[in-house]
C-alpha cells in the first residue's frame, strides 16, 4: 500500500498575458486618468484586468478630493477603511474603461504640517 503512486491533482497554469494585453491596459489607464483634469500625479500599479492608483505626500486639502474626484468618475462611494497595520485608507473600487479599479490614499501619507510636527506621516 505504501508503495503504490497515487496520481496528483494537476493545476492548471495561469495564462500569462501577452505584452498586447498589458499596452493595451496601459493605455486604458493613461486615457482614464488624463479624463479627469487637474489630478495629482498618482502611484499606478497596473495588473492586466486591475488597477491601483495611489494618491501620496501631499497636503490632505489634494489628497483627499483627489481619490473623490476618480470615485465621482467611476459613480460610486468613498470609504475610510482601516487597515491591518492600524492605518486608514480613504479608497473606492469601481470600474472603468473595463477595468477594476480601486483608488485610495493612505491617510498617515497627508504631509499636512500638524500631521508632520505630531510624528504621524
Amino acid at each position: 500500500m505504501l508503495d503504490q503512486r497515487t496520481p496528483l491533482p494537476t493545476r492548471k497554469t495561469a495564462v500569462v498575458p501577452s505584452a498586447d494585453e498589458l499596452s493595451l491596459t496601459l493605455r486604458k489607464v493613461a486615457g482614464f486618468l488624463e479624463s479627469i483634469p487637474g489630478l495629482p500625479s498618482p502611484s499606478v500599479t497596473v495588473h492586466t484586468g486591475d488597477v491601483l492608483v495611489q494618491f501620496s505626500f501631499l497636503p490632505s486639502h489634494v489628497l483627499f478630493p483627489a481619490v473623490a474626484r476618480v470615485a465621482a468618475v467611476m459613480g460610486v462611494t468613498t470609504q475610510l477603511r482601516p487597515m491591518s497595520d492600524g492605518n486608514w485608507h480613504f479608497e473606492a473600487r469601481g470600474q472603468a474603461q473595463g477595468l477594476c479599479v480601486t483608488v485610495f490614499a493612505a491617510v498617515t501619507m497627508a504631509t499636512d504640517p500638524v500631521r508632520v510636527a505630531w510624528g504621524v506621516a
